[in-house]
């Protein structure tokens, strides 16, 4: 039998979006500070190539396990990064921080569908994402951000370094993965869920 995947929509947010080049040099993560989020993944690979950028800062927006925070404030601690990678609460309007914000960084170990992608894309931020299971494969690619192998912190390091260093190739992709988060807005997905039924019935 044919398997149909209908994913879930975004809104059509109708935000002024910031130009690339005038956003904040700023990495942004976002998502309950759990164990499966990543976070330490991510300051890990962040620590590798810090001091080449020192302009540049780390957000990490959420919801903490208070255990999994007490790790992650400690290994920041212990990476000496204190000043370069900051734990933030939960907000609402993340999307005005991804707007202002040149990189969203994914580096869950497991992911379903994460709609914060393709919010991110929505608004012109740069998406870097290990390749976990299952969700970031099915929105982005290489032409529309960077898809890293699953775990590999160097190559997610040098993602990061080269979305920093070769910004004309990065507005590139953003530009791409703005016109790829139209294809997740509702009228096109009503229209998935019309073939869908006409298709089966």
């Amino acid at each position: 039998t044919k398997k149909n995947v209908i994913p879930n929509p975004i809104e059509n947010y109708n935000l002024s979006t910031i130009e690339y080049l005038n956003k904040k040099n700023r990495i942004v993560s976002a998502g309950r500070i759990v164990n499966v989020k990543g976070f330490e993944r991510l300051i890990k690979a962040w620590k590798i190539i810090h001091t080449e950028f020192p302009d540049w800062s780390v957000e990490i927006y959420g919801e903490p396990d208070e255990n999994v925070l007490n790790e992650i404030n400690q290994l920041i601690t212990e990476l000496e990064l204190k000043n370069r990678v900051f734990i933030k609460a939960a907000i609402p309007n993340i999307l005005e921080i991804l707007n202002d914000s040149k990189i969203y960084a994914m580096t869950s170990h497991f992911e379903c569908f994460p709609m914060v992608l393709l919010e991110a894309m929505s608004v012109g931020a740069l998406v870097v994402a290990f390749d976990c299971p299952t969700g970031p494969r099915n929105i982005i690619n290489n032409e529309c951000g960077y898809l890293v192998e699953n775990g590999n912190l160097e190559l997610f390091s040098e993602s990061l370094k080269a979305a920093i260093t070769n910004e004309k190739f990065s507005d590139l992709l953003t530009s791409n993965a703005n016109k790829r988060s139209k294809d997740f807005l509702l009228d096109k997905i009503i229209d998935k869920w019309k073939t869908f039924f006409s298709e089966t019935h």
